[in-house]
């Protein structure tokens, strides 16, 4: 009897540590992903991206720099942005990914690849994405990936970065108006979305290389177009429109009136 009641104490005490286990944030959540959606696991954690401005994100341990959607998420048909260190903006959905480019170099649109890289990306709760849209942005000339990933968004997706369907030229722009007014309809409604970092890093430093990344850009552009050594206002004005300075109409209207 009494060797009886010492194996039911340590049960007991073995099964309370493991539900203790299991009901820690980060654990349940890899726990629950793993054993049921065959998701790898990821942490649950929390960075400042601005002052004042703190967001959680998953944090996926990978080696690798590429790798499938499979590998990191599972199987999803949500839309996913990615952001990679060096300053490039991507979309996949199901095999299709699309890379826009920077001053008039061609778009790009695999449709029997799904890769992602290593670095930021956003899960957008949006499956109902058209693809053949997607596929028409390949060999269009774009500005800047990041204002060619808004417009596929749009276009594809009938979503929109920020709460005033706003299209951003760098992808450190992008990412950081996600983070303060997140992603919208077309009528306006929040469209839900979870913050992943995939890599050997964290989100923090990722953010810090994109946004030097970023504004390297600009500053070649701004070199290679002579703005600085000559000055001209023409010029000037060419780059502010690149640079997505101006809202749309104010663009479509200055081409008007040349």
């Amino acid at each position: 009897m009494r060797l009886l009641r010492k194996n039911i104490i340590s049960w007991t005490l073995t099964l309370s540590g493991l539900i203790s286990i299991l009901s820690s944030p980060a654990y349940a959540n890899s726990t629950c992903e793993n054993v049921f959606n065959e998701v790898p696991e990821f942490e649950i954690k929390y960075a400042e991206v601005s002052p004042g401005l703190n967001i959680e994100y998953r944090r996926v341990h990978h080696p690798k720099r590429e790798f499938t959607v499979k590998d990191v998420l599972g199987k999803t048909d949500d839309l996913l942005l990615g952001i990679a260190p060096f300053g490039h903006a991507y979309l996949v959905s199901g095999s299709v990914r699309l890379d826009g480019n920077v001053l008039g170099k061609k778009t790009t649109v695999y449709d029997h690849m799904a890769e992602l890289e290593a670095g930021i990306v956003i899960k957008i709760k949006k499956s109902d994405v058209d693809k053949s849209r997607l596929q028409k942005f390949d060999g269009t000339h774009g500005i800047s990936c990041g204002k060619t990933a808004c417009a596929a968004m749009e276009k594809a997706a009938d979503i929109y970065v920020g709460a005033n369907q706003s299209k951003f030229y760098s992808p450190y722009e992008m990412i950081q108006a996600i983070f303060k007014e997140g992603i919208r309809d077309g009528a306006g409604n929040p469209v839900p979305f979870e913050v992943y970092y995939i890599g050997k890093f964290d989100l923090p430093n990722t953010m810090t290389r994109v946004r030097e990344s970023s504004n390297r850009i600009k500053k070649d552009v701004i070199t290679k177009y002579g703005v600085i050594g000559t000055g001209l206002t023409a010029i000037t004005g060419s780059l502010l429109y690149f640079l997505g300075v101006f809202d749309d109409d104010s663009q479509k209207n200055s081409v008007l009136q040349q």
